[in-house]
């Protein structure tokens, strides 16, 4: 038996390596990525340490929707520390007018129906409380208002700042499913 037949199990081997490793970098960088629920902010219809797959790709063709909720990432302070990626609902999109008023959302001068929220009001964080969304503009909100870092602190989104809609959550077990 030559060398070339002795190492080809080995070489196999590597090159299945190699494309595992490959396919793995193309899904996690331009499908899929593995999120953990860290804060409250979106709390009853997320938790902390509940496990959920990003959809990285579809928004590119379909572009994100009122209602999504989205893994955002903000820019870097004055001392270029990037903050960690936040998770929030997606409630104005290109072109919308939101204004809070008497503990309501009122978009494009409508109250929005807003069932995940039970009975919490929506207060304003600042001075501010209406927006005018520009084309690539969206405005998000955690469903958890009373605990929640959002547009109401730091404003509409640009955007390359959307990192993937939450497609599934996959633990607890128990709670296995599509996000909606």
């Amino acid at each position: 038996m030559n060398l070339w037949q002795r190492t080809k199990p080995i070489r196999w081997l590597v090159e299945m390596l190699v494309i595992t490793l490959v396919a793995y970098l193309i899904l996690t960088t331009f499908v899929l990525r593995a999120y953990e629920v860290e804060q409250q902010s979106m709390e009853p219809t997320l938790y902390g340490s509940e496990r959920l797959l990003v959809d990285k790709l579809t928004p590119n063709f379909i572009g994100y929707q009122l209602g999504d909720i989205v893994i955002l990432q903000l820019p870097a302070d004055e001392n270029g520390i990037m903050p960690t990626s936040f998770i929030k609902r997606i409630v104005a999109v290109p072109g919308d007018t939101i204004e809070l008023r008497n503990g309501q959302v009122l978009r494009n001068g409508e109250a929005m129906s807003e069932p995940y929220l039970g009975a919490q009001a929506t207060l304003p964080a600042t001075e501010v409380t209406q927006w005018q969304l520009e084309e690539d503009q969206y405005l998000v909100f955690g469903d958890n208002r009373a605990n929640s870092v959002d547009s109401r602190f730091f404003g509409p989104l640009d955007r390359d700042q959307l990192l993937g809609r939450v497609w599934i959550r996959y633990m607890p077990f128990d709670k296995f499913g599509l996000v909606q």
